[in-house]
């Protein structure tokens, strides 16, 4: 399978300029996406993100070590 480019990063401009884009690219190219800047991984495929939101035990946010207050507009998730 064909990689995205090493540069590519759905924090910059380009990826907000053009997101349709820049999802097709993540499609075709790399469905699991990982953003070492936010150490986050991004979805590309319905499918997958369906899966996600829907398997609780599978994939959960309760091994957070810390709450992405920084990517989340200053807001904390955690309690």
């Amino acid at each position: 399978m064909p990689r995205v480019d090493h540069d590519f990063s759905v924090l910059s401009q380009g990826f907000a300029a053009d997101p349709c884009r820049s999802f097709a690219q993540l499609r075709d190219q790399a469905p699991v996406h990982y953003e070492p800047e936010i150490d986050s991984y991004f979805l590309s495929r319905h499918q997958d993100v369906k899966r996600v939101l829907t398997d609780h035990e599978a994939f959960t946010t309760k091994t957070l070590r810390c709450a992405p207050s920084r990517w989340c507009g200053g807001r904390s998730s955690r309690r």
